[in-house]
């Protein structure tokens, strides 16, 4: 009997956002968030999102296990085997079966509590935006990853370049554009540049060129200040930042399930 070979290089690439299951028992698996630290052939190591998981400690090398991730809008899955448990929090499996096509999702939304930092370019030519855009992109390859904390229910940028402490504040997210708070009135039609810093076990900001659909001031905002609602689409995305942001978002919406299963609610 011959033995058939994937190209898992096709589905699942380094630096990517990646979901892993690993059986602890006969009924129950063990979920985590990681990001693919190297893959070659078969072998994948994954960096684990939280790097200090006693759980782990009861899963033993060959245990069953699951590799999942989005790419171009579709959420693909691989059956796999524990190889080892490294040191620094990663782990490494042997991916051992045919690919999947999971699910497909067309940008569907979830509220999260990110932080984000949003200008209004003065120069609305598209060669000028997607020249910024461009150079936007480049400076999130490059230096340092930001350091991102927990905060409240969500995450703060602690800093990263030249970005201090940034707040998170509640975003209506999908892969195709968001909705969320913001303190000043923004034309319709207008395009705006954004950074959005998304956690992940090597986290890096995500930059977008969006466009504002609709901007609404909230009348029942208490407060000396005043707040709009504005709703924006995705015009200026990189196809990989959107698949992260899918990815984290299918996480996301899998952890509040679990938590409301494990509450009961």
């Amino acid at each position: 009997m011959s033995i058939q070979s994937f190209d898992y290089n096709h589905f699942f690439e380094k630096l990517q956002s990646a979901s892993v299951s690993l059986r602890r028992s006969e009924q129950d698996f063990l979920n985590l968030t990681a990001s693919i630290a190297c893959i070659q052939g078969d072998l994948v190591e994954l960096e684990l999102y939280d790097k200090e998981l006693p759980e782990m400690a009861a899963i033993k090398s060959g245990a069953e296990a699951a590799l999942s991730a989005w790419t171009g809008g579709v959420l693909y899955r691989v059956p796999a085997l524990l190889s080892g448990l490294n040191r620094g929090g990663s782990i490494s499996l042997k991916l051992v079966g045919e690919v999947k096509e999971q699910q497909r999702r067309e940008y569907f939304r979830l509220d999260v509590m990110l932080p984000a930092v949003l200008t209004v370019p003065e120069d609305q030519d598209f060669r000028s935006l997607e020249a910024l855009w461009q150079e936007l992109r480049a400076d999130t390859q490059k230096g340092t990853p930001p350091v991102l904390q927990p905060y409240e229910k969500g995450v703060k940028l602690v800093r990263w370049g030249g970005h201090s402490e940034v707040l998170p504040c509640r975003i209506n997210l999908s892969g195709g554009g968001l909705s969320m708070r913001i303190p000043w009135y923004v034309k319709p039609g207008t395009q705006v540049a954004l950074l959005l810093f998304i956690p992940a076990a090597i986290p890096r900001p995500i930059s977008v060129i969006a466009e504002v659909l609709r901007c609404q001031e909230l009348t029942l905002f208490w407060g000396k200040d005043h707040r709009f609602m504005s709703a924006m689409k995705f015009n200026l995305i990189n196809e990989k930042d959107r698949d992260e942001v899918i990815s984290f978002l299918f996480n996301e919406q899998r952890r509040e399930l679990k938590m409301k299963k494990s509450t009961g609610r």
